[in-house]
């Protein structure tokens, strides 16, 4: 009943051959692909009863005949803007919502941005509190060194973007932390494995 190319707008009678414009409207906002698309109605029937039930279908208009082309141009043209001002609005929360999960994420984590001269430039809350935790002089501006030593309680790994030795970002944790790659060696896998995978 419902082909693959999904419309802007439907304009929808109430009395067809077969089905009837309140079920198919039903039936268009029980779809999927099509649930969001915008039904008027345009119709002779204009009691009270027939409009409730069209919107109670879903029905966004009701049109009444005879139908005046203005009046309909006017209201599709309405109709068509609040629908794309929706879909817009849909596709913006998305995206909040998206990079909200990847902050909440990157504050899980911990993440430690420094310039070529050791300077913090960003860190995450739990940064903050290994290296409070780690580091007996630091101050919140520059990166402890000592941390990154082998024989640090932290683990600490490095990226940084290929010719861009000014800003390095570095994820740490603590080398017992569940999230780090010794978490997968009970698995039996080697260390090198564990790395990779981690």
């Amino acid at each position: 009943m419902i082909p693959e190319v999904t419309p802007d707008i439907i304009l929808l009678d109430v009395i067809m051959p077969g089905v009837d414009g309140y079920e198919t409207c039903t039936a268009i906002k029980a779809s999927p692909q099509w649930g969001q698309v915008p039904v008027i109605f345009m119709t002779a029937l204009n009691e009270p009863e027939d409009k409730i039930k069209a919107f109670a279908a879903g029905a966004v208009d009701y049109i009444t005949k005879p139908i005046y082309t203005s009046e309909v141009l006017a209201r599709v043209t309405a109709h068509l803007k609040i629908y794309h001002l929706q879909q817009q609005l849909a596709d913006e929360l998305s995206m909040r919502v998206e990079a909200e999960n990847l902050l909440r994420q990157s504050i899980d984590l911990g993440i430690l941005l420094i310039d070529a001269s050791n300077q913090i430039i960003f860190s995450t809350r739990l940064t903050d509190a290994l290296l409070n935790k780690y580091a007996d002089n630091f101050n919140g501006t520059h990166c402890p060194v000592e941390l990154v030593s082998a024989e640090s309680p932290l683990e600490v790994r490095r990226f940084s973007e290929a010719g861009n030795e000014e800003i390095s970002m570095y994820i740490v944790q603590e080398r017992n932390s569940p999230l780090g790659p010794s978490s997968l060696l009970p698995l039996g896998l080697t260390a090198r494995e564990a790395e990779v995978l981690n």
